[in-house]
């Protein structure tokens, strides 16, 4: 045998032998205590950084062999006052997980599922929200889109949820799939603004909507004042494209600009409208016959 075979060869068991010993590690590591508390603690800094409120997670699970992550309960605090129920708690958050590419720490959420959530928005005297505003450090860039926060779940279920707003407590669950949102802070206002997208979206609640469509939106939230730039939603006979605004969110006032075409009979049989909101829409409507 030749000397660059035997090199070759020596070189080959060398780099074997390494991944034996990163594969043994983590198959180590991966299932330990000591990986779940770090993970877990990452998780809280995350939240608390990219929503501006406090965290409470009391267990973190990582299964490594199917690739899915619990916690539970998860809690988030917004500007409620003391005493007042959390922004956020769900009884567990569970994500399922795609790796993409190890090399470049791509992974996506193969799936998310939100259990007994119960949402609490407050609007004080002067029509602001509870929510909180990112923990962002003082920067001297003069781009004032400082944070980014995109996401994207192929399936996502929120089961036997409750959200608490305007004296009201409406319940509700979601499925859908292919979530895709890209929502930017711009510091000057403050406000959020982006896209929210899905598919086959199912809302169901006794008080306001079942069905089935798929929407799309580009929304801005800020402090009072919740506006649709454009918006779609599309069921298989009809499609309705909205744009307007929520202004006054202590006392809602909705201006909606609607253009319906379609068998518009299938939103007609599905959604109820609060009459209690006063409502003004616009609307040109071609039905399909």
């Amino acid at each position: 045998m030749n000397r660059p075979v035997r090199i070759a060869l020596k070189t080959a068991g060398i780099l074997l032998s390494l991944f034996g010993i990163v594969a043994l590690a983590i198959l180590v590591i991966l299932p330990s205590d000591w990986l779940q508390e770090k993970v877990r603690n990452r998780i809280v800094y995350e939240v608390e950084r990219v929503s501006g409120g406090r965290v409470e997670i009391e267990r973190f699970q990582f299964d490594w062999k199917t690739l899915t992550a619990e916690v539970a309960p998860f809690v988030l605090h917004g500007k409620e006052a003391a005493g007042e129920a959390p922004l956020v708690q769900a009884d567990s958050v569970r994500v399922g997980l795609k790796i993409i590419s190890l090399m470049e720490r791509r992974v996506d959420l193969a799936s998310a599922t939100v259990l007994r959530p119960k949402v609490n928005i407050l609007v004080d005297a002067n029509g602001r929200l509870n929510l909180p505003e990112p923990k962002l450090p003082r920067s001297g860039s003069t781009d004032p889109i400082q944070l980014v926060v995109s996401l994207k779940i192929k399936r996502l279920i929120v089961e036997q949820g409750l959200v608490h707003f305007s004296d009201q407590t409406i319940p509700l669950d979601v499925r859908a799939e292919n979530v895709n949102s890209d929502l930017r802070y711009d510091v000057t206002g403050p406000r959020y603004y982006g896209f929210l997208r899905m598919d086959d979206l199912h809302i169901q609640s006794a008080k306001r909507i079942d069905l089935g469509l798929h929407m799309e939106s580009k929304i801005v939230l800020e402090k009072t004042r919740v506006h649709f730039e454009s918006g779609r939603l599309s069921m298989a006979k009809s499609v309705v494209d909205f744009s307007g605004e929520i202004n006054n969110l202590r006392s809602p006032v909705i201006a909606i600009d609607v253009n319906a075409e379609g068998d518009l009979m299938q939103f007609a049989e599905t959604v109820a409208v609060n009459r209690a909101v006063p409502v003004t829409v616009f609307s040109t409507v071609a039905d399909a016959k």
